[in-house]
């Protein structure tokens, strides 16, 4: 199946999976505009976005090397309830910090779509999917 496909698929657990891959470069570049002016800020989003790359790329679990305390914490992810309440606290830390520059709107909106759209999936009991183009096994 193609990433069309998945699209296509109805699965909200594919679309908030993409959700999450864009927010991953949105949260490096707040983090960048804000490591001059508000380093807490740019810190967490780091943070935010390393966490997310191993949650939303199975693939990088599988190529890079990791303690097993860290896989650990990765599969508290792996249930759609899960990861909608990691995206939810995602969303309102970053959120938290709007105040201080506009430019952290866009990290924290697509934190919470994808939130949205993991508990979309949760609510439709839809099981997990990954999308095949990041190593997961597809729709």
């Amino acid at each position: 199946m193609g990433f069309v496909e998945e699209l296509k698929s109805k699965n909200f657990s594919i679309y908030a999976q993409w959700a999450g891959i864009l927010s991953i470069p949105f949260l490096f570049i707040a983090g960048g505009l804000a490591f001059i002016s508000f380093v807490i800020f740019a810190v967490i989003a780091w943070i935010l976005a390393f966490i997310l790359v191993f949650i939303e790329i199975p693939f990088c679990l599988k190529i890079c090397p990791t303690s097993p305390n860290f896989d650990a914490f990765i599969r508290i992810f792996e249930n759609n309830l899960f990861r909608t309440v990691g995206y939810v606290v995602f969303a309102v830390v970053t959120f938290a910090f709007v105040s201080k520059s506009v430019f952290y709107v866009l990290p924290g909106l697509s934190l919470a779509i994808a939130g949205i759209c993991y508990g979309i999936a949760a609510l439709k009991h839809q099981s997990h999917a990954s999308s095949k183009l990041t190593g997961g096994t597809g729709v």
